[in-house]
């Protein structure tokens, strides 16, 4: 299994519009869960590459953000089911929007039982149940399958540690750091520059748009 599909971001890692407010500091919310991550790649050459990482998730709301590279993903869900996507630029002071829509016309299928368990729950994937044990103080349990093993945080709903192996012999160890993620600045955000997807043709002379487009038609994460 590829990093890609290790931390889901086999969002295609995948983006009805989202709105501004979708960045407000919200309210105290007893469902909110906070973790930071270290993902670990190994190649069959013994290189190695590693990214920190952390994930927020709140009702209909969830949040990556790439420290090394500066980047936050935003994702909501709405009332029909829609996913709709806002990617944040913190070293430009930029967000770009995407529209339901949009995602579909990039080709970026957002499925959200992923995005919110940061991987595909194992109880559904077809692993085989393990132990029991904890970690960091809460009950979890190991899965296994042959390329891959998975220690989920059963009341949390999220992976602890995942091991797995390509079918070429990469190997990916990512662990959970933390259960807290650094603070987002989100009031902060509320003056960044806000862009639409849609606009990014009109714009082709925009320094943004002309660095980022050609990532954003790929929108690979």
């Amino acid at each position: 299994m590829t990093m890609r599909a290790a931390i889901t971001i086999s969002v295609a890692v995948a983006l009805a519009t989202l709105p501004v407010r979708a960045l407000d500091a919200p309210g105290p919310d007893a469902g909110l869960v906070q973790a930071s991550y270290e993902t670990r790649i190994t190649s069959k050459q013994g290189k190695v590459r590693t990214q920190r990482w952390s994930f927020t998730r709140r009702a209909n709301v969830v949040e990556y953000r790439w420290h090394d590279r500066g980047i936050s993903e935003h994702w909501r869900r709405d009332a029909r089911q829609n996913v709709s996507h806002e990617r944040v630029h913190h070293r430009e002071a930029t967000r770009v929007r995407y529209t339901a829509g949009e995602l579909a016309a990039l080709g970026v299928a957002a499925q959200w039982s992923k995005l919110e368990h940061v991987i595909v729950p194992p109880s559904e994937s077809g692993m085989t149940k393990g132990a029991a044990t904890t970690r960091r103080g809460h009950p979890a349990r190991r899965y296994t399958s042959p390329r891959l093993e998975v220690t989920w945080l059963e009341d949390l709903a999220l992976p602890a540690e995942v091991l797995s192996t390509s079918a070429s012999g990469e190997r990916t160890h990512m662990r959970l750091l933390a259960l807290t993620s650094p603070a987002t600045e989100l009031a902060e955000q509320q003056h960044y520059r806000q862009l639409d997807f849609a606009d990014f043709g009109d714009m082709e002379y925009d320094p943004f748009v002309s660095k980022h487009s050609a990532h954003s038609q790929g929108h690979q994460h």
